[in-house]
């Protein structure tokens, strides 16, 4: 997976700031949104939501 990140300014094209390769494994991160021992926290819960969030098309 690739990590952009772009910055848009006045409605102008978005301009690419910086960009870095990432070695995700897609089977493993579904296995944890869909484990069912996962005990909730706060923070487990934000960065899960998080996570669907950006990867929503992949799901």
């Amino acid at each position: 997976m690739d990590m952009v990140v772009l910055l848009e300014v006045n409605g102008k094209k978005p301009r690419e700031l910086y960009r870095k390769s990432i070695d995700f494994d897609f089977n493993y991160f579904n296995n944890i949104v869909n484990f069912s021992s996962w005990k909730s926290t706060a923070e487990g819960n934000k960065l899960l939501m998080h996570a669907k969030n950006v990867l929503s098309e992949c799901i």
